[in-house]
C-alpha cells in the first residue's frame, strides 16, 4: 500500500516491477483492499489514480 501511497497513479505492471511480485499476486491483492474498501480506482485503468480510504 505504501507503493500506491506514494504514487496514486501507479499501474497494476508498475507495482508489479516495483515489488518484484507476479501481475496476478498484484491483481489479487489489490481485489482484496478493494474489496475492503481500502482503495478505490478513480477514472480508468489507464489514465485514473488510487484513492485510499482515511477510515481505520
Amino acid at each position: 500500500m505504501n507503493a500506491i501511497k506514494n504514487n496514486t497513479e501507479i499501474t497494476h505492471v508498475e507495482l508489479s516491477k516495483k515489488t518484484k511480485l507476479g501481475k496476478t499476486t498484484i491483481n489479487n491483492n489489490i481485489q482484496e483492499l478493494k474489496e475492503l474498501k481500502l482503495i478505490q480506482r478513480i477514472g480508468s485503468e489507464r489514465k485514473g489514480y488510487w484513492s485510499i480510504s482515511t477510515k481505520n
